[in-house]
């Protein structure tokens, strides 16, 4: 009980804001995990973690768990090893335009940003990652230009779903439609 407690503590503290808005409430977590306990392993509790989100969906479907979050690139290696089936889709961005909206945002907090201290933090997270993708067989991740996914989206999903095994389907170029529909239906 009391690994759970803290687990599902850590979860919320360390998440980004905005959590509860797909992920529900902590205390449903618990209840989860708690309900299988004598047979929860990291892996389960993973699984179960993540068909966590959007708590009211329909989860009978799911064979397959896709993450978006940012802060796995500094563990990606560790992630590889540790799920040997996993895939990686690497999203490059032109570094000017990262640059830039980095530094919009931090005005926007009132905050000073300084282009060459952005630039840096920008250029050491990229060095990192490439590091760390040597460590990972080349037919396990695909990189993938933002600028390639906004101006042929249709072409560079195909390319996606074909190295994720996936079949294509129209409706994935219209995502954020598809995704703002589902979370309020």
């Amino acid at each position: 009980d009391e690994i759970i407690e803290q687990y599902c503590y850590d979860l919320y503290l360390f998440s980004e804001s905005h959590i509860h808005l797909q992920f529900g409430k902590k205390e449903s977590l618990k209840n989860l995990l708690k309900k299988h306990q004598t047979n929860l392993n990291v892996n389960l509790a993973i699984r179960l973690t993540y068909l966590n989100f959007f708590p009211d969906k329909d989860k009978s479907q799911i064979t397959t768990i896709v993450d978006k979050e940012l802060k796995f690139q500094q563990v990606i290696s560790e992630v590889a090893e540790f799920y040997p089936k996993s895939k990686f889709i690497i999203l490059l961005r032109n570094p000017i335009d990262t640059v830039l909206i980095k530094k919009k945002k931090k005005k926007n907090e009132n905050k000073d940003a300084i282009l060459i201290e952005l630039a840096k933090g920008w250029n050491y997270i990229y060095k990192t990652l490439i590091d760390k993708l040597k460590l990972i067989d080349n037919n396990r991740f695909i990189k993938v230009k933002y600028e390639d996914l906004v101006s042929n989206p249709e072409y560079t999903l195909k390319r996606i779903s074909n190295f994720l095994g996936f079949d294509f389907h129209y409706n994935m170029l219209n995502y954020s439609e598809n995704i703002k529909m589902s979370m309020f239906f």
